[in-house]
């Protein structure tokens, strides 16, 4: 498959993570390797787990909200 991102670092915790596009089009960090997951209708999909999710160093990574939004 050379449709694949290519695979970068993290600039703080150093993991080997890939950027995707979500369905709204914004970039988004995920762990290099592919999954294999079950959808609760039962469905099996293969994609990348958002890196947020492992990333030791997530917090400095994500945006603010502003207050009322």
């Amino acid at each position: 498959m050379s449709d694949l991102p290519p695979v970068v670092t993290c600039s703080t915790c150093g993991a080997k993570i890939v950027w995707v596009k979500t369905e709204k089009g914004r970039p988004m960090p995920c762990n290099a390797g592919m999954r294999t997951i079950v959808t609760p209708e039962g469905k099996t999909v293969r994609g990348w787990e958002s890196h947020f999710s492992s990333c030791r160093d997530a917090e400095l990574h994500r945006k603010k909200q502003e207050a009322g939004t």
